[in-house]
């Protein structure tokens, strides 16, 4: 067997494939063939390498089970390890080229096995620690936020093109995690996943222990504040085993926070809050253009809500539209840290969190206060429960007398009691009633 087979066998074995020189081990490694006459100091440039062929071959198995496997993605994909291993491809690109030229110079010109273990020799590096980290993942089934968590601290422990090829990988990794906080904080959904990958997540509810309160027999503004039960003000929550540890709890609670507030506003305007009342002229809305400024001094969060904040008169569903419109900006600077070819910090994702909570704050509290009636509904649970309308609870106590001294009849009839109180007492103002 001439040296020109085994070069040409050593070009295709740095791509995973055996022949009769190189030959197929067990437990997937390549070798040389026995008996065959070579040189000691040969050999040695001959297994180094393959020892780096070897890794490549475990590599390109790895991209093909999690790319490649049809029968995987009909039960569907973890998105994280797609994006490993869409990252750990792009790692491979530069070493199939280096390979394909080392290709094209053997048929033009003689190639020493010197020559090639030069040309394939910075990889010596890169891919036993790709294969070590593969190796790993697939071992202890890491994956979502430990996989987050485990790049960022190979990251960290790594140098020159070692460090580069990781931050390669994370960068398709965290892609996927700002993809899944972007969906959340600017329209309070989750995207899908074929298991919990992300920090917030569906509570886990008592149903015998829930109690369910039918809120229109409240109030007639009661329709537009069902939206807080009917989307869930606490049907989601931080679950902490899924927060990445560069994650602060604090800026997991702002996420929260953000997406609730954006349900609770997408589902205002989908049920249209027909009973809700429209502000009149004489109340006034929130300057949400100008939330930043501060008013003689005074915060901008601490403004007397009865002082005209602007010229505008308020209607019904203006918090919905200026939410669209002030998070706009946000969708850009979101989609500038998921698409920039740069890894994204927690500093400055803390920083953009921040800025959307404080505007989903300003928004929520106008919804809640001026197009639900929060203080009408506050000033007549004021006027019953604390005994402002003293004179309608006299009357019920009345009307009670006689049923009070005995033992209640189980055919007390207390609806028809509250009625008869109802009727005699001052004529209902706030409209509660």
């Amino acid at each position: 067997m001439g040296a020109a087979s085994l070069q040409a066998e050593l070009i295709y074995a740095l791509l995973g494939f055996s022949g009769q020189v190189i030959v197929q081990m067990d437990q997937g490694r390549l070798g040389l063939a026995d008996g065959l006459p070579i040189d000691p100091s040969e050999r040695r440039l001959v297994l180094g390498i393959l020892s780096i062929s070897e890794c490549y071959a475990a590599l390109d198995r790895f991209l093909s089970a999690e790319l490649f496997d049809w029968q995987r993605a009909s039960v569907g994909r973890d998105p994280y390890m797609v994006a490993l291993a869409n990252g750990v491809d792009e790692c491979l690109a530069p070493y199939r080229t280096r390979v394909l030229e080392l290709e094209q110079q053997l048929l033009h010109e003689k190639l020493p096995i010197t020559m090639m273990q030069l040309g394939v020799a910075e990889f010596g590096v890169m891919l036993p620690l790709m294969r070590t980290l593969v190796d790993r993942v697939r071992s202890e089934g890491v994956s979502a936020v430990t996989l987050l968590d485990l790049l960022s601290e190979a990251a960290a422990g790594a140098v020159g093109s070692g460090r580069q090829c990781i931050e390669s990988i994370l960068w398709h990794v965290q892609r996927v995690f700002l993809s899944q906080l972007s969906m959340w904080v600017l329209y309070g959904e989750l995207l899908p996943a074929p298991s919990a990958s992300f920090f917030i997540q569906r509570a886990r509810r008592n149903e015998a222990a829930a109690t369910t309160v039918n809120l229109t027999k409240v109030s007639p503004s009661a329709p537009a504040l069902q939206t807080w039960r009917d989307e869930g003000w606490g049907e989601f929550e931080v679950a902490v085993q899924l927060k990445p540890r560069l994650l602060s709890m604090k800026l997991a609670e702002r996420a929260l926070f953000t997406g609730k507030a954006v349900r609770v506003l997408r589902a205002a305007e989908a049920s249209g809050d027909r009973n809700a009342h429209e502000v009149s002229d004489a109340e006034a809305v929130l300057d949400i253009t100008g939330f930043d400024d501060q008013v003689a001094g005074e915060p901008y969060f601490q403004r007397d809500a009865t002082k005209p904040a602007n010229s505008q008169i308020g209607q019904h569903g203006r918090s919905v539209r200026e939410m669209r419109r002030l998070f706009a900006s946000f969708t850009e600077e979101l989609a500038e840290l998921r698409t920039v070819r740069r890894l994204a910090n927690m500093g400055e994702i803390d920083e953009l969190i921040g800025r959307m909570a404080s505007v989903a704050s300003l928004l929520l509290w106008q919804h809640l206060h001026y197009e639900c009636k929060l203080s009408g509904l506050l000033s007549a649970l004021k006027g019953y429960f604390l005994l402002g309308r003293g004179e309608l609870y006299h009357r019920l106590v009345l009307e009670l007398r006689e049923s009070m001294v005995a033992l209640p009849s189980a055919r007390l009839d207390l609806a028809t009691a509250l009625s008869h109180a109802t009727s005699g007492a001052e004529p209902d103002v706030d409209g509660h009633m």
